[in-house]
């Protein structure tokens, strides 16, 4: 983030390649759906992956997303 200071006032201006880099740090905690997202599309087999989504969801209290989850993961899952 950049810092601009206009007659005495501060204002933010959030650097859109600094958000991109953040969202590639793998040492980053993973807090939002769009993070799952990202998460169970780079690795669709992982069913640890698809758990953690799911968790998340019911860490929010959202049942039926993190039902949704759970049958896209087995949707997904190539079982081999």
């Amino acid at each position: 983030m950049y810092v601009v200071r206009l007659n005495l006032c501060v204002v933010l201006i959030s650097d859109p390649w600094q958000t991109e880099l953040a969202l590639l740090d793998s040492e980053r905690p993973l807090e939002t759906a769009d993070d799952f997202e990202r998460l169970v599309a780079s690795s669709p087999n992982s069913s640890s992956a698809w758990v953690h989504y799911m968790l998340h969801c019911l860490t929010a209290a959202e049942v039926d997303k993190a039902r949704a989850v759970g049958q896209r993961a087995l949707a997904s899952i190539a079982y081999e």
